[in-house]
């Protein structure tokens, strides 16, 4: 009797939410990462970097058997900057994204050398930067998968014990 009390109580819908909950669960993890490196980051040193070189590049990326080959162009614009910290000097690199090869060269014109911006960078390791007009939003973005993950597999568990 208790053998089929026990297959009868098994529902593959708690099964299924349980799976989404885990997967939900294991972006934890990162998400304290990124969102606690992000925060502590934000408390680094200030410094004024210079910009130095301007480039408008193309890039073709090769299509793969997924997208039957296809292959596309991205544009964009490199700005190489450099900054010094004790004497050594550091480079830190910007890209921005472009629609396309005109708007590369917009945007490319769009800045000068000589040109500063202030960055974050890390007293212990000054190689590592951050952008200072990084929204603190960004972080949300981490949260995404843990809600949706989670929140289906609660949904799911919910539905398995209030209908079935």
């Amino acid at each position: 009797m208790s053998l089929e009390l026990s297959l009868s109580s098994f529902n593959l819908l708690d099964v299924i939410g349980g799976i989404f909950v885990c997967i939900g669960l294991l972006f934890i993890y990162p998400a304290f990462r990124y969102i606690s490196d992000d925060v502590h980051s934000r408390t680094w040193p200030q410094i004024v970097a210079t910009l130095k070189h301007i480039e408008a590049f193309e890039t073709i990326i090769q299509g793969t058997e997924r997208n039957n080959y296809q292959s596309y162009v991205r544009h964009g614009c490199r700005l190489q900057y450099e900054y010094r910290f004790e004497g050594n000097d550091y480079e830190a690199i910007s890209v921005v994204a472009a629609a396309d090869k005109q708007d590369a060269g917009r945007i490319a014109a769009s800045h000068s050398p000589g040109a500063t911006i202030p960055l974050h960078y890390n007293p212990k390791i000054p190689q590592h930067y951050r952008s200072i007009d990084t929204p603190a939003t960004n972080n949300i973005i981490w949260l995404a998968p843990i809600i949706g993950f989670c929140g289906f597999g609660l949904l799911v568990l919910y539905i398995s014990r209030r209908f079935y």
